[in-house]
């Protein structure tokens, strides 16, 4: 990845079973030197309080597509959980234990 652009993935790696590994590499510019990232790194560099409208309105938007996943998974809907990056423009699910 290009260098400093890592975080979203970073984010997105957390909802992913604990078993699973994963390495990120950042390719610093101009000499194309390949940099290792600490995969697990998503800490609280960049974060801000997101309104309380945005992050409902993010939900209220996703909520039918929401229901659709979790009817299809009936056993495990409660292993769903649904969060909302600092961007507050998507919602992500985070699916515990699959």
């Amino acid at each position: 990845m290009p260098q400093g652009s890592s975080q979203r993935l970073r984010e997105r790696l957390l909802a992913l079973a604990a078993s699973v590994r994963a390495e990120i590499y950042e390719m610093r510019e101009p000499d194309a030197a390949m940099q290792k990232i600490d995969a697990a790194d998503a800490g609280n560099r960049e974060s801000w309080l997101v309104p309380r409208d945005q992050l409902q309105s993010a939900l209220r938007a996703a909520s039918k597509t929401i229901t659709r996943i979790r009817a299809k998974l009936p056993a495990s809907a409660g292993a769903i959980q649904c969060r909302v990056p600092s961007a507050a423009n998507e919602v992500a699910l985070v699916f515990h234990g699959m």
